[in-house]
């Protein structure tokens, strides 16, 4: 590793190695890295004309006290196994936010498993963000659908539906108009849409299932926005009915939000 180490904007040659790179060093494909090429930046450091780390970087807006803030959103980093150790990490973060704090970014979210190396990095979770299961059977004896109507599909009004909800909270990415394509096709997600007859949707729900290594499987929840308890109770009896194969419901960190 005697040979100088560089930092640069990915050109297509680049993003190809860096594509091959992740899949090494994740020890699997890692589909971001093509799906978000049109929306995301990819810095790369690269030494002996190889690419040996690297990771996206997205400059999305996320609600703070109803307003949107610019953020630099990191994600899919990683660094070849054989220059790990080198502190090669923290200097890749450092030349993945310079290009999106030029561009506006005033607060930074990363994306990882690796909570605890995240902080010694300088992020911190500003509140308690919790993923939790809940039985199938409970659902079913806990709540009802009342009057409400339940229809498939994602439409525009359920997207400005998601939106203002969103806005009510602190944190929540306002999401781009090629988001929810991304998410739904990365993650093979279901939507539904639920209303009172005649009214305008209230609810938005999407949801995934995981199968289990011998028998059965869960539902995964990855949007749960009810505008109010009576939409919210809809929403999980719903669920509590959906499969009866599901042995429980799975609520993934941050799918939540109402009001």
């Amino acid at each position: 590793m005697n040979q100088q180490l560089t930092f640069a904007p990915a050109d297509d040659g680049l993003w190809e190695q860096y594509s091959q790179l992740a899949t090494r060093a994740y020890g699997h494909p890692v589909g971001d890295i093509t799906h978000l090429r049109e929306h995301a930046d990819l810095q790369v450091a690269v030494r002996g004309g190889r690419v040996v780390a690297g990771g996206l970087g997205l400059l999305v807006d996320q609600f703070f006290g109803g307003a949107p803030v610019a953020s630099a959103c990191l994600g899919d980093g990683c660094v070849a196994p054989e220059e790990r150790g080198e502190h090669l990490a923290a200097d890749m973060v450092t030349e993945r936010l310079r290009p999106l704090i030029d561009r506006g970014a005033v607060i930074s979210t990363v994306v990882t498993s690796s909570t605890g190396y995240a902080r010694r990095l300088g992020w911190e979770a500003p509140t308690g963000v919790l993923a939790w299961a809940v039985a199938t059977d409970d659902l079913k004896c806990s709540f009802t659908t009342a009057d409400f109507e339940v229809e498939h599909g994602l439409t525009d009004e359920a997207e400005a539906l998601q939106r203002d909800l969103a806005r009510q909270w602190n944190g929540p990415v306002h999401r781009p108009t090629w988001w929810p394509r991304w998410k739904h096709d990365k993650s093979n997600l279901t939507t539904y849409r639920f209303a009172r007859p005649g009214h305008l949707v209230t609810g938005l729900l999407s949801l995934t299932t995981k199968r289990h290594e011998r028998h059965g499987m869960s539902l995964v929840v990855h949007d749960f926005w009810a505008a109010g308890q009576p939409t919210a109770a809809a929403m999980l009896a719903f669920l509590g009915h959906h499969n009866t194969r599901a042995r429980t419901i799975e609520f993934r960190r941050g799918c939540c939000g109402g009001r």
